[in-house]
Protein backbone atom coordinates (compact mmCIF):
# COMPACT_ATOMS: atom_id res chain seq x y z
CA UNK A 1 0.00 0.00 0.00
CA UNK A 2 1.95 3.42 -1.35
CA UNK A 3 1.67 6.32 1.06
CA UNK A 4 -0.81 8.68 -0.91
CA UNK A 5 0.35 11.67 0.71
CA UNK A 6 3.05 13.09 3.30
CA UNK A 7 2.76 15.23 6.09
CA UNK A 8 3.62 15.87 9.66
CA UNK A 9 1.10 14.53 11.31
CA UNK A 10 0.02 15.14 15.26
CA UNK A 11 -1.07 12.00 16.99
CA UNK A 12 -3.22 13.75 19.36
CA UNK A 13 -4.40 16.24 16.59
CA UNK A 14 -5.40 12.75 14.94
CA UNK A 15 -7.04 11.11 18.05
CA UNK A 16 -9.31 13.15 18.59
CA UNK A 17 -10.59 13.73 14.66
CA UNK A 18 -10.81 9.95 15.06
CA UNK A 19 -13.14 9.96 18.26
CA UNK A 20 -15.12 12.51 16.94
CA UNK A 21 -16.11 10.89 13.78
CA UNK A 22 -16.88 8.33 15.45
CA UNK A 23 -18.18 8.57 18.83
CA UNK A 24 -22.07 9.39 17.43
CA UNK A 25 -22.46 5.62 15.89
CA UNK A 26 -21.07 4.45 18.91
CA UNK A 27 -23.37 2.76 21.82
CA UNK A 28 -23.54 4.72 24.78
CA UNK A 29 -23.23 1.99 26.80
CA UNK A 30 -19.53 2.22 25.36
CA UNK A 31 -17.40 4.39 27.70
CA UNK A 32 -14.48 5.83 24.93
CA UNK A 33 -11.16 7.34 26.97
CA UNK A 34 -8.77 9.06 26.29
CA UNK A 35 -5.27 9.44 28.33
CA UNK A 36 -4.07 13.14 28.32
CA UNK A 37 -0.72 13.68 26.78
CA UNK A 38 2.17 16.35 28.27
CA UNK A 39 3.82 16.85 24.59
CA UNK A 40 2.61 17.19 20.91
CA UNK A 41 4.71 14.35 18.72
CA UNK A 42 3.72 12.76 15.48
CA UNK A 43 4.45 10.80 12.17
CA UNK A 44 5.29 11.91 8.64
CA UNK A 45 3.15 10.45 6.46
CA UNK A 46 -0.78 9.79 5.12
CA UNK A 47 -3.05 11.34 7.89
CA UNK A 48 -6.30 9.92 6.46
CA UNK A 49 -5.05 6.05 5.65
CA UNK A 50 -3.68 6.06 8.75
CA UNK A 51 -7.03 7.23 10.04
CA UNK A 52 -8.96 4.84 8.32
CA UNK A 53 -6.85 2.17 10.07
CA UNK A 54 -7.73 3.53 13.44
CA UNK A 55 -10.97 3.76 12.79
CA UNK A 56 -11.11 0.20 11.62
CA UNK A 57 -9.65 -1.03 15.15
CA UNK A 58 -12.20 1.39 17.32
CA UNK A 59 -15.39 -0.42 15.12
CA UNK A 60 -13.43 -3.83 15.64
CA UNK A 61 -13.43 -3.14 19.64
CA UNK A 62 -16.62 -1.88 18.83
CA UNK A 63 -17.90 -5.24 17.01
CA UNK A 64 -16.08 -6.82 20.06
CA UNK A 65 -18.33 -5.35 22.51
CA UNK A 66 -21.25 -5.81 21.09
CA UNK A 67 -24.19 -5.43 23.07
CA UNK A 68 -22.66 -5.09 26.21
CA UNK A 69 -21.26 -2.18 28.47
CA UNK A 70 -17.74 -1.51 28.04
CA UNK A 71 -15.19 0.68 27.62
CA UNK A 72 -12.51 1.57 24.90
CA UNK A 73 -9.73 3.17 25.97
CA UNK A 74 -6.88 5.11 23.99
CA UNK A 75 -3.36 5.99 25.27
CA UNK A 76 -0.65 7.78 23.01
CA UNK A 77 2.88 7.85 24.07
CA UNK A 78 6.40 8.09 22.59
CA UNK A 79 8.64 4.63 23.01
CA UNK A 80 12.04 4.52 22.85
CA UNK A 81 13.14 1.71 20.44
CA UNK A 82 15.54 0.34 22.57
CA UNK A 83 12.04 -0.95 24.98
CA UNK A 84 10.57 -2.37 21.86
CA UNK A 85 10.41 -5.75 22.29
CA UNK A 86 10.04 -8.06 19.05
CA UNK A 87 10.29 -5.86 16.39
CA UNK A 88 8.54 -7.75 12.99
CA UNK A 89 11.04 -8.97 10.64
CA UNK A 90 10.00 -7.28 8.21
CA UNK A 91 10.74 -4.12 10.03
CA UNK A 92 14.52 -5.15 11.05
CA UNK A 93 14.95 -6.76 7.12
CA UNK A 94 16.73 -3.80 5.42
CA UNK A 95 15.39 -0.97 6.99
CA UNK A 96 16.95 1.77 9.15
CA UNK A 97 14.55 1.49 12.43
CA UNK A 98 13.62 4.81 14.26
CA UNK A 99 14.93 5.87 17.40
CA UNK A 100 11.47 6.75 18.63
CA UNK A 101 8.31 5.46 18.06
CA UNK A 102 4.55 6.97 18.40
CA UNK A 103 2.68 4.25 19.70
CA UNK A 104 -1.11 4.59 19.51
CA UNK A 105 -2.86 1.99 21.61
CA UNK A 106 -6.53 0.89 21.37
CA UNK A 107 -7.78 -1.33 24.58
CA UNK A 108 -11.18 -2.94 25.08
CA UNK A 109 -12.76 -4.81 27.56
CA UNK A 110 -14.94 -7.43 25.08
CA UNK A 111 -14.35 -11.46 25.37
CA UNK A 112 -10.64 -11.23 23.60
CA UNK A 113 -9.49 -13.19 21.09
CA UNK A 114 -8.11 -17.02 20.91
CA UNK A 115 -4.51 -18.11 19.94
CA UNK A 116 -5.71 -18.92 16.89
CA UNK A 117 -7.06 -16.22 15.71
CA UNK A 118 -4.16 -13.76 16.62
CA UNK A 119 -2.02 -16.10 14.54
CA UNK A 120 -4.40 -15.68 11.62
CA UNK A 121 -5.49 -12.04 12.55
CA UNK A 122 -3.47 -10.04 9.93
CA UNK A 123 -3.79 -12.80 7.38
CA UNK A 124 -5.80 -11.31 3.83
CA UNK A 125 -8.51 -13.61 4.48
CA UNK A 126 -8.99 -13.94 8.32
CA UNK A 127 -12.38 -11.97 9.60
CA UNK A 128 -15.02 -12.20 12.35
CA UNK A 129 -17.64 -10.27 11.11
CA UNK A 130 -20.86 -11.69 9.62
CA UNK A 131 -21.82 -10.00 5.64
CA UNK A 132 -24.33 -7.96 7.72
CA UNK A 133 -21.28 -6.31 9.41
CA UNK A 134 -19.09 -6.01 6.15
CA UNK A 135 -15.56 -6.13 5.55
CA UNK A 136 -14.99 -2.33 6.44
CA UNK A 137 -10.88 -1.49 5.96
CA UNK A 138 -9.16 -5.32 7.04
CA UNK A 139 -6.79 -6.15 9.58
CA UNK A 140 -4.49 -7.29 6.76
CA UNK A 141 -4.52 -3.80 4.56
CA UNK A 142 -3.79 -2.02 7.45
CA UNK A 143 -0.99 -3.18 8.72
CA UNK A 144 0.10 -3.07 5.30
CA UNK A 145 -0.63 0.75 5.42
CA UNK A 146 1.35 1.07 8.56
CA UNK A 147 4.38 -1.09 7.47
CA UNK A 148 4.59 0.73 4.11
CA UNK A 149 5.07 4.00 7.27
CA UNK A 150 7.91 2.28 8.85
CA UNK A 151 5.70 0.61 11.61
CA UNK A 152 3.76 -1.96 12.31
CA UNK A 153 0.64 -3.17 14.42
CA UNK A 154 0.57 -5.85 17.42
CA UNK A 155 -2.10 -7.26 19.06
CA UNK A 156 -2.21 -9.17 22.61
CA UNK A 157 -5.08 -10.77 24.35
CA UNK A 158 -5.48 -13.73 26.89
CA UNK A 159 -8.67 -14.53 25.32
CA UNK A 160 -10.76 -13.56 27.92
CA UNK A 161 -10.08 -9.98 29.08
CA UNK A 162 -10.71 -8.21 26.11
CA UNK A 163 -8.09 -7.15 23.43
CA UNK A 164 -4.90 -3.99 22.93
CA UNK A 165 -3.88 -3.16 19.60
CA UNK A 166 -0.30 -0.76 19.56
CA UNK A 167 0.27 0.77 16.05
CA UNK A 168 3.75 1.52 16.10
CA UNK A 169 5.07 4.64 14.04
CA UNK A 170 8.67 6.40 13.48
CA UNK A 171 8.44 9.95 15.21
CA UNK A 172 8.89 12.62 13.05
CA UNK A 173 11.16 15.30 14.64
CA UNK A 174 11.23 15.94 18.65
CA UNK A 175 8.73 15.33 20.56
CA UNK A 176 7.27 19.38 22.02
CA UNK A 177 5.34 20.54 25.08
CA UNK A 178 1.80 20.49 24.88
CA UNK A 179 0.04 24.09 25.34
CA UNK A 180 -2.92 22.96 26.45
CA UNK A 181 -3.84 19.25 27.43
CA UNK A 182 -6.75 18.00 28.27
CA UNK A 183 -8.02 17.81 31.25
CA UNK A 184 -10.11 14.66 31.37
CA UNK A 185 -9.70 11.26 30.65
CA UNK A 186 -13.53 10.53 29.88
CA UNK A 187 -14.32 12.08 26.21
CA UNK A 188 -17.31 14.01 26.80
CA UNK A 189 -19.92 13.42 23.64
CA UNK A 190 -21.33 16.05 24.77
CA UNK A 191 -18.43 18.38 23.69
CA UNK A 192 -17.61 17.02 20.54
CA UNK A 193 -15.33 19.78 18.72
CA UNK A 194 -16.61 20.79 15.26
CA UNK A 195 -14.55 19.09 12.50
CA UNK A 196 -13.96 20.27 8.81
CA UNK A 197 -14.33 16.98 6.88
CA UNK A 198 -13.40 16.64 2.98
CA UNK A 199 -15.53 13.49 1.04
CA UNK A 200 -14.79 12.87 -2.63
CA UNK A 201 -17.63 12.11 -5.02
CA UNK A 202 -17.03 9.87 -8.02
CA UNK A 203 -19.91 9.59 -10.59
CA UNK A 204 -20.54 9.50 -14.30
CA UNK A 205 -23.53 11.29 -13.97
CA UNK A 206 -22.67 15.80 -14.48
CA UNK A 207 -25.93 16.81 -12.47
CA UNK A 208 -25.51 14.16 -9.72
CA UNK A 209 -21.75 15.59 -9.01
CA UNK A 210 -23.16 19.22 -9.54
CA UNK A 211 -26.15 18.39 -6.75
Amino acid sequence: VPVLRSEKVEIQDLVRETIGILEASISSQIELRIDPISEAFGFQGDRIQVQQVLINIVNNAVQALGDQPGCIHIQSRLVSADFISGFPSEVLRGKILSAEYACIQIADTGPGMSRESLKKIFGPTFTTKTPQQGTALGLSVSQSIIRAHGGWISVASDGRHGSTFQVFLPLAGAASPVADPVESKIVLRAQRAPLIQKILIVDDDTEVLSL
